[in-house]
Parts: structure tokens; sequence; C-alpha cells
């Protein structure tokens, strides 16, 4: 593609586009009137600066022709970070600031394709030396302790320091289970005490840290995640706001880019908006450099004697490993802040001198590889990104980002799961992932409160229910963690997801939550129903001979039968999926006990009893008086099924000879001898903000909530006292102690339906007023209480309790 460029009064640019497409951009541009003038100019994605380009490569198509010498050429790798999915509008900004149209670039992302990591199983060792400046070492040894998780080997080294304070700070790190104090008799310099550190870390990869440089979070996940990406990367350095050539947006004090900007948010920002690059270079840097240990065995420790202070000690190591087949490469999405040259003071420029003409005597190519750090496109982007992530910090507050995990999109469990992501937006970032086993979408809340669909897989290998894995489904999904940065994974349910999602995640550095709003983590019948429809509260009594209990979720798949090992092997596979978990939630106090007494392997984490909150926009009084009608007429909501009480109902009909009862389902019932049974009423399916005034209208005296298991909350209940209905539930242990703990409705026995009809048709009005008067206590009380806003508020104290624990797990 050639085109010519002509502004009145501007220069007039020759163009020649070689390559345009979602890998590279290429080609060459000349100033018709200067041809070997060399300059910079910005390409832009859809309007938005990705890179500042210079045409400084030598082409011979432009000598050929009479363009040039030859200079004019340049080019660019694309990465997928900086193109949107679909359509991108590519353009060059000329120097006098011309805009040039270039075309379109088609990019189509199916979230599969990228190389990903694959877990954090490395030992490491963090070595931190130090002489003097306690003001730095003390931040340093914080961020540390809340930036690194528990399990990793912190080992802190004094030379000798002559600085008073550095002893009490370095009696106080020792308290910390995780740190390890070394202490030099005499001082014997930076390198020797590196090197010391290195041996005493035995076999473990070591991080080399200044006693000035300030982590972040993530930041050890980040640099080990990069190093293993490839087996020859040697070492991994993280960009800085103080680190030379690892600097960016340019080298600077963090004070005088980040103002009033937390040094941890702009590190979350930098990593979300940082592309992943990990570009090679000729060396590392040791303000902080992730070393792998087989590097260390091939290659050998730094060198004391040449570099005795420091000063160049990580130059020839990284050129050593280099001549011998290893790379380095820097981690473009991991910030780590350093002060820089605390220790050394005016001895500075002199060790740099020294540090440097050893380098140069020893590796002559040393100077010329370094032009990598300023030349290449690569580090053009990371410093565009850096900027890029600046303004984003400045713009909006940098949220944790929450993903929630749901499986269906219908029922009660995906509604609330719903109202909470909209209510918690304000603190935090909400994200939803569902599956259907075959089908992987992953959306953003936007800032109208409706999902975004950002990316979607469709699984050439289903999630299948016997491993309950789809090794497809978790390399998707470990691209989509790390590359859409989590901190926390709210698991609402993990039907029809692989069960390695909670390992993934934490191996990710998110935290991980696990709700239980069934029982489908102790059971594939996820009521706990068995052949005869009885709850068996995950005991597994016997049922009718020859009889198995019926897997719902995966009713299309064969199954061994539940009742011989195989409900042992279904426990097995979710107890450890669960113990990944950083804290499990459920709703009623009953369902906990259920599920610590089925998986006693994670009956000692954290589990928290959370009830659902629901906002009505009007609660409808109760009516005090019973109607002296012959007919009670029974509201009954819900898909009403056999777990949902059909037979039951059919039960209490069959006793009703006097036809005093009139059944009003709310919703839909494809058990045809209670739909079409004359004493029931069909009023057909309704919207959840439509059920208080679809019961209304019903013309319903009394609700009737008659599940056959015990269910883990029951929203149907909630609306219908918000409703001013007083209900029936079975005897059952939550529906049970909700009942009992208002006071507004009555408890029937699920065995006895002669009994429980009996109860129902002679209600006193004395009794009736009872319950109705409790109806409006709870609305007056609980049901206006326990809104959105407050189930949220419980949500929000667990996460913040949750985040603030020091570190995240590598392992």
């Amino acid at each position: 593609m050639n085109r010519q460029l002509t502004p009145a009064g501007k220069p007039t640019y020759d163009l020649y586009i070689e390559a345009l497409g979602a890998q590279e951009l290429s080609g060459w541009i000349v100033d018709s009137a200067a041809p070997g003038r060399v300059f910079d100019f910005a390409v832009q994605i859809n309007g938005k600066p990705v890179a500042t380009v210079q045409n400084n490569l030598e082409r011979a198509d432009l000598k050929d022709i009479g363009k040039s010498e030859g200079l004019g050429g340049f080019k660019l790798i694309l990465v997928s970070t900086l193109l949107a999915e679909g359509t991108n509008e590519v353009a060059l900004a000329l120097p006098e600031g011309q805009l040039l149209p270039l075309g379109y670039i088609i990019s189509s992302s199916s979230g599969g394709g990228d190389d990903v990591f694959v877990g954090y199983d490395h030992p490491v060792t963090v070595i931190v030396p130090i002489y003097n400046a306690s003001k730095h070492v003390s931040v340093c040894i914080e961020r540390l302790l809340a930036y690194t998780a528990p399990e990793v080997r912190i080992l802190l080294i004094d030379d000798a320091s002559t600085d008073k304070a550095i002893e009490p700070l370095l009696a106080q790190a020792e308290r910390s289970e995780h740190i390890e104090v070394l202490r030099n008799e005499v001082n014997i310099g930076f390198t020797n005490t590196v090197n010391r550190g290195i041996k005493h870390a035995g076999n473990d990869d070591v991080v080399l840290l200044n006693s000035d440089a300030r982590v972040t979070p993530r930041w050890l996940q980040g640099l080990q995640r990069a190093l293993y990406n490839d087996s020859r990367i040697a070492t991994v350095t993280p960009v800085s706001n103080n680190a030379g050539a690892f600097s960016a947006p340019e080298q600077m004090d963090a004070r005088s880019f980040l103002s009033d900007i937390r040094e941890s948010d702009y590190a979350r920002a930098f990593r979300r908006y940082g592309a992943g690059l990990y570009p090679s270079v000729p060396t590392g840097n040791g303000f902080c450099m992730y070393i792998r240990r087989g590097c260390l065995n091939e290659v050998g420790l730094l060198d004391e004697a040449a570099f005795p202070r420091g000063y160049g000690e990580e130059n020839d190591f990284c050129m050593r490993a280099r001549r011998k087949g290893w790379r380095h490469v820097v981690d473009d999405r991991t910030y780590v802040f350093h002060e820089r040259n605390q220790s050394f003071g005016a001895e500075r420029d002199t060790l740099i001198n020294a540090g440097a003409g050893v380098v140069a005597q020893r590796f002559p190519e040393y100077e010329f590889e370094i032009g990598v750090f300023s030349a290449s496109d690569a580090f053009a982007t990371i410093r565009t990104q850096a900027l890029d992530a600046l303004a984003h910090a400045k713009q909006s507050p940098i949220k944790p980002r929450v993903l929630f995990v749901v499986a269906t999109q219908t029922g009660g469990t995906p509604k609330t799961n719903l109202d909470l992501m909209r209510t918690v937006a304000h603190d935090y970032e909400p994200w939803l992932l569902r599956c259907d086993s075959a089908h992987m979408y992953l959306s953003s809340l936007d800032s109208n409160g409706e999902l975004q669909t950002v990316k979607n897989h469709d699984l050439t290998e289903p999630v299948e229910p016997l491993q309950h894995v789809s090794f497809e489904y978790d390399r998707v999904i470990k691209q989509w963690l790390e590359r859409y940065d989590f901190d926390l994974v709210h698991i609402r349910h993990l039907a029809w997801h692989s069960v390695n999602l909670p390992k993934l995640a934490k191996q990710a550095g998110a935290r991980v939550i696990k709700s239980v709003h069934d029982f489908y983590d102790i059971c594939p019948t996820v009521k706990l129903l068995d052949a005869d429809n009885k709850f068996c509260g995950g005991k597994c009594a016997n049922s009718r001979a020859a009889a198995d209990c019926a897997n719902s979720m995966w009713a299309k798949h064969p199954f061994p039968a539940l009742k011989s090992l195989w409900i042992g092997r279904w426990r097995e596979i979710f107890a450890n999926a669960l113990s990944h978990s950083d804290a499990l939630v459920t709703t009623s106090h009953s369902a906990r006990d259920t599920v610590k007494a089925a998986l006693p392997a994670v009956a000692d984490k954290a589990f928290h009893v959370i009830p659902h909150g629901r906002d009505f926009t009007e609660f409808v009084p109760p009516a005090v008086t019973l109607s002296t009608a012959t007919t009670l007429n029974v509201l009954v909501p819900g898909t009403i099924d056999g777990p949902k009480g059909a037979d039951y109902l059919l039960a209490l009909l069959d006793c009703d000879a006097a036809k005093r009862l009139q059944i009003h389902v709310l919703g839909e019932c494809e058990y045809q001898p209670l739909a079409q049974h004359p004493q029931v009423v069909m009023h057909g399916p309704y919207e959840r903000d439509e059920f208080v005034s679809c019961a209304q209208s019903a013309g319903a005296q009394v609700g009737a909530v008659l599940s056959v298991w015990d269910e883990t909350w029951c929203h149907t209940l909630t609306e219908l006292w918000a409703a001013g209905l007083p209900c029936f539930v079975l005897d059952l242990p939550t529906l049970k102690a909700r009942v009992e703990a208002s006071g507004a409705g009555w408890v029937l026995d699920p065995a006895d339906p002669q009994s429980s009809y009996m109860q129902m048709v002679n209600l006193s009005p004395e009794n009736y007023e009872q319950k109705a008067l409790a109806v409006r206590a709870w609305q007056q009380g609980e049901g206006q209480a326990h809104s959105t806003a407050w189930m949220a508020q419980q949500y929000i104290e667990l996460y913040q309790a949750l985040l603030a624990q020091p570190g995240r797990k590598l392992r």
C-alpha cells in the first residue's frame, strides 16, 4: 500500500505499508524533502497512542527506487493486548500533527491460543542484603510481609551495619516465622553477602532484592510466572520507577509522578494494562532480580573478587549466563519501586566506573547489546503502557477485581449474585464467569450495572462429571485468570465448571471463596433426595431395593451407582477442590452442619453463614383477620416438582374430601396430576420483581413452601412474607428455623400429610392473627434491615479480611 500526504504548509511524506495485521505493522515512511531524515511518529489504534516508532531501519527497496540512501523503514510488533476483539482502526500521528489513517486490523481472540503458565511450584528464597539505611530497610520489610506469601522464605543478611537502628528492626523481623536473619561478624561487602545468601538458600530459586526496594501486590507471582514461561530463562527483572534502563514511564522519583496515588494501586494498574511481552535483555538489574537455581548451578555465583562492593556483579553474571545459552527477560506486568543508591553514598560513582570497566573488558559485546533498552519496540510499548496505567490510576480508583462464578442463568442464586455484584461495585470491580460444561463466558459489569461479555470460548473438550474436569477449560481459565488479574474469585457454584478452578485461581494469586447454595459439593443429587424422594441429610440411608438416587445436574450422562463407592469418590473430588478455598460461605447453620459432616476434610475451614438479603419496593400489610370462608386459599410459589413438594401437595388434596383447600401455584408445574387437579389454580410464571403484586392478585390467605429437602435458604419464603402471607413449611432444619425465629408461620410433619391437612384447615382466627402480626413484625424488622446492601456489607467485610492477609500462596 503506497500513500502520499501533503497537508498545506507542511512536509510531504511518502509511505509504504508492507504488513498491516494482528501480529505486525511494518513498512517505510520518508520526508519527501529530506529523505534521509530520521524522526519519531506515534502509532494509534482506535484513536489511542500505543507506541512511538522511528523510521531508522535500513531498506534496500528505498535505495533501489531512489527515495533515500536506505533509511526510512519501521517495524512494530503488535501484541494481542493492544487490540480489541473485532475491528481495530490504525493510524499514524506524524511529527507535525498530521493524522494518517492506514486501515483496519481484524483481531479475533478465542481465549485459548496463548501460552499459559502452568503453576507456581518452585521453592524460592528472597535475599535482602542490608547495610545501614534503616528507614528504607523498615519499609522494605514491611512491604515484604504484606505482599509475600507466608511459605516463602525471606532471608535478611546484615553486613555489619553501623546504623544503630538496624539491629532492632532485624530483631523485630525475626519474630515472623518466614523471615530468617543472618549477621556478618565483619563487613564482607555486598557481593560476598549476596553469595552467602545464595548458598544458604540450598536448592531454591532466589530473588536478589535491594533493601531500598518496595515490593507490591503479586510481585513474586509475576516474576515466577515470567521465569517459568521458558526453560532457558535465567533471570527476570520487574519494571520500576528508579532502576535505570528498567524504569518506566521514565526514570524518576515515585513521589514525582504518583502524587496522591498509592504505589499498590499503580502496581495493580500496571499489571492490568501490561501486555506480558517479557522482552529479552542482555542483563537483569540486581535491585530486584529473580534467578533460576538451574542457571546458578551451571554458571556459578556472583564474582565477589571482581565486584566485592557491588555495581556490575549482576551484569557480569548475566553475560556469563548469556554466553552459555541462557536468556534474561523483563516482566512488564510487575512493578517494584526503588529508592536507589541508599547504601553506598559517595562511594557510588567510583564503584559504578570500576564495575563498568570490568564488564566492558570481559564482554566487548555488552555495550552494543544494551542498546536494546532504547531501540526495542517492546520497551517503547512498556513505557507507553506505564503511562496508560498512570492515566487509568489517576482517572478512577483501581478497585480490586472479584470474579463471581455461577453455573445456571436461572433461579435464585444467579439473581442474588447479580444483586451482590451490583451492590459491591462501589468498592470492587465485579466480573462473572459462567459455564454450561461446553461454553465458557466471561463478562464484566458495566457502569449501568449490566453484564457485558468480554470473552467466550466453545469447549471442544467439555467438562465431564466423572473426573469433573476439562483440560481445555483449565488451559483457557488459566489465561483468563492471569490476563484479567482477579484479586478474589467467589465461586457460587461449581456445577459444569472444572473442579480445578479453585486451585488455578489460587495459583494465579487470587483469594478464593466457595459458596454453598445447595448440596452439590457432597452429592450430585444436589438436594440429597434418595430414590424414594426422601431427604437423607447426606447420610446415604437405604432406599427401596434395586433403586439408586438420581443425579439432577448430569441426567444425560452415565453415572456409576451413587451408593456404591462412587459417592465416596465424588466427595473426595470436591473435598480436594474445596481445600483450595480460603473461606466457605452458606446461608444457614443447618446447611453448614450438613456439609461439614459429609466433608470432614474441610470441616476446619473458615465457614461463614451469611443469609441472603433482598430489596423490596413495598411490603403488603398482612390481613390480621382470617376470612370466614370455608375454603383456605394457599399460595405455593416456584417451579413445583417432586423436590418442591408436588407429591406432598397431592397427598394433602387426597385428604381433602370436603374440598376445604384451594391451591394457587404461582409459577410452573410440569407434574400433570397436580397441575390438572380441580382444586389447583395455575397462575403461570412470574418475574421476581412482580412477585408481590402477583401474590396479591391470587387472593391467597396463606403461603406454603413444601420442599421435601432442607433448602439452604429459600427465596420464596422471603417473598411470601413480603407479600403479607404467613406460611406453612415442612419440618426440615433451615425453613423450620426461619419460621420459628420469626413466628410467621407453621411447621408441618413431612411424614404425616393427614395431620398436616387437619392443621391447615382448622386454623383458629386467634392463631392466624398471631402469625399475621409476626409477618408484620418481620417486615418492619428483618425484612427491611436485611436488604441487598446489608448482605453485601457482610461479603465486603469478608473480602476485605481475606485480601488483607499477608501475601498470596504460590503453590
